[in-house]
């Protein structure tokens, strides 16, 4: 979730409780939005004509696209990190007031 209110991301109602009582915050004027999450993709089309541009015209479509694509694949799931979440403006999502004890 990503609240706007202090620019910040939360993974659950926990993060964003403890941001509530750092930051002061009334619950009912924090404005929060649902993410959308965006890994690491690489296109083996676009690397296959990229090192085809300077070949003959038809260099391209003699090359292996699957078993690249394959790999390209591979080495992005084994790549740590870099999964990165942008706030989606059309999903808000709305808090109950105080929250209750006990």
């Amino acid at each position: 979730m990503y609240v706007e209110t202090i620019d910040q991301y939360v993974s659950d109602e926990g993060e964003l409780d403890d941001l509530i009582e750092e930051y002061e915050l009334e619950r009912s004027a924090i404005r929060i939005y649902a993410t959308t999450k965006v890994e690491m993709h690489i296109d083996a089309e676009d690397i296959i004509e990229a090192a085809c541009k300077d070949l003959h015209d038809n260099a391209g479509e003699h090359c292996d696209v699957k078993s690249l694509q394959a790999a390209l694949n591979n080495w992005c799931d084994q790549q740590k990190g870099t999964t990165t979440y942008y706030p989606d403006y059309c999903v808000g999502i709305i808090i109950a007031g105080e929250k209750q004890e006990g």
